[in-house]
Order: structure tokens, then C-alpha cells, then sequence
């Protein structure tokens, strides 16, 4: 693999971002990506041997998330917009398939985008509630761990 085949991201450092054109893809040598939702959301963490940034490119749309190197960098391989049209087009089958999964990824990542909407929407209700009924003791404790766990969980990239 020659120099120009490949890229090194320091942590935290944005690959692509929303509504960039798509005209490669990439594959993780090393390290770990991180997907995001329009809204922030975590979608995915990936990580060697993966692929990202395939599903604008074939279905010839610009970026749908933000793409961001995980927290020991990220080093990957560029996969080149014609190299995955030839693929498709040398193998219909293949790409009919392709683009099947990803109509499916992309309605998959609104659905998860719609739900963490929703549910960072009732932890913020919920942690105004517990502070207006002046909770305490050990349910209150307990229910704002789970309430930092679902935050956690919502935004985490280990960033």
C-alpha cells in the first residue's frame, strides 16, 4: 500500500462531515471510527477491517453522518468512488445486494436517530422532576446513574 492509498487521523479528528460530497470510502487499518447523527448522536464505533463511508458513495448521496477518528487515532485505507461503481457494475447481484443493506442502514440510522431524540427528551424531563419533587435517598441515587448512563451512552466516543 502506497502513501497515497491511506490517511492518518489524530484522535477526535473529523474524517467527514455531514453533507460533504462522497467520493471515497475508507477501511480501518488501525484504530477506531466513530459515526455520528445530524443531532450528535453516537451511531456506531468501528473499528481494523471495517468499512465506512461506503453508503453515500453507492447510493451517490452526500454524507448522511459525521465521521470523526477515535480516541487513539484512526489510520485507514481509501477506497475509491469508481472502484466501488466498477464492483457494482462488473456484479449486479453483488450491488443489488449492497444497495439493499444500505436502504437498511440508512433507515436504520433514523430510526436510532429519532429514539435518542426521544429519550434524551425524557431523561431531561425526568431530571427536572426528580429536582422539583426533592427526592432523595437511595431510588433518587439510583435513578440519576441510570439517567448519567443513558447520557453516556447517547453521546459517548470515549473523546
Amino acid at each position: 500500500m502506497d502513501e497515497q492509498s491511506s490517511l492518518s487521523f489524530k484522535a477526535g479528528e473529523i474524517v467527514y462531515k455531514i453533507d460533504a460530497n462522497s467520493d471515497e470510502a475508507y477501511i480501518i487499518i488501525e484504530g477506531e471510527v466513530n459515526l455520528y447523527s445530524r443531532d450528535g448522536f453516537l451511531l456506531a464505533s468501528l473499528s481494523d477491517g471495517e468499512m465506512f463511508g461506503e453508503t453515500s458513495v453507492i447510493m451517490g448521496e452526500k454524507r448522511s453522518i459525521t465521521a470523526k477518528a477515535g480516541v487513539n487515532g484512526l489510520k485507514v485505507k481509501i477506497i475509491p468512488k469508481n472502484n466501488l461503481t466498477n464492483i457494482i457494475e462488473k456484479e449486479p447481484i453483488l450491488g443489488a445486494l449492497w444497495k439493499k443493506t444500505q436502504l437498511r442502514l440508512i433507515d436504520s440510522n433514523k430510526k436510532n436517530s429519532e429514539l435518542f431524540i426521544e429519550v434524551e427528551a425524557i431523561t431531561e424531563e425526568l431530571e427536572q422532576f426528580i429536582s422539583e419533587q426533592n427526592f432523595e435517598g437511595k431510588k433518587s441515587e439510583d435513578l440519576n446513574k441510570r439517567i448519567s448512563r443513558i447520557k453516556q451512552l447517547l453521546y459517548s466516543s470515549g473523546i
